[in-house]
């Protein structure tokens, strides 16, 4: 069951980012990729129920607003992020 799950999930994994680079530049698909450890720490959060320091809410909104005021393809953000 082990091998069945780590088999699919980086074949889901690579699927999406290699959808999502396609419909987006270079710095976009870099910027989204760079921030996965920061959407994988939200969801950490959310699951263990962790509560998050000011700073990393900060950094976090940050990210967000100069990703998607900048971003020339809402549906690639989408393809990388799922």
């Amino acid at each position: 069951m082990l091998s069945l799950s780590a088999f699919s999930g980086v074949t889901l994994y690579y699927y999406f980012e290699n959808n999502g680079i396609m419909r987006l530049t270079a710095s976009e698909s870099s910027l989204i990729v760079g921030t996965i450890p920061v959407v994988t720490l939200l969801a950490e959060m959310i699951a263990f129920k962790i509560r998050p320091r000011a700073i990393g809410k900060c950094f976090d909104i940050g990210v967000w607003l100069f990703f998607y005021a900048r971003s020339s393809s809402f549906l690639g953000g989408l393809w990388i992020y799922n």
